[in-house]
C-alpha cells in the first residue's frame, strides 16, 4: 500500500527508498549479533602457481572471445589452441 501511495503522489523512483530503513535495521542487527563471532585472521602465503595459471586462463579466455569472430571461430588454429587452454580436463577416478 505504501508503494502505491508513493507511486500516485510522488515520482516512482522514490519506491526504492522504502528499502533503506529496512536495510539499515538489518545491517545494525547483523553487526551487533555477529561482532562477537569474529575469528582471528592469519596471514597465509599466496599460491603463486595458481595465480599465474589463473592469469593465463582468464587471458586466453578473453582473447578467444574477443578474436573469435574476427578469426572465424573454430576454423582458426589460434582459437582452437586458446580453447584448449581454457578447457578444464575431465575428472579422473
Amino acid at each position: 500500500m505504501l508503494g502505491g501511495y508513493i507511486s500516485d503522489n510522488y515520482v516512482w523512483p522514490w519506491i526504492f527508498l522504502i528499502n533503506v530503513p529496512v536495510g539499515v535495521f538489518c545491517a545494525l542487527l547483523c553487526w551487533n549479533n555477529l561482532k562477537s563471532q569474529e575469528t582471528p585472521t592469519r596471514k597465509l602465503p599466496i599460491d603463486r602457481v595458481g595465480l599465474v595459471l589463473l592469469f593465463l586462463w582468464v587471458g586466453a579466455l578473453q582473447i578467444m572471445l574477443d578474436k573469435g569472430k574476427d578469426l572465424d571461430w573454430f576454423h582458426s588454429a589460434f582459437i582452437v589452441t586458446l580453447l584448449g587452454l581454457t578447457s578444464s580436463p575431465s575428472p579422473r577416478g
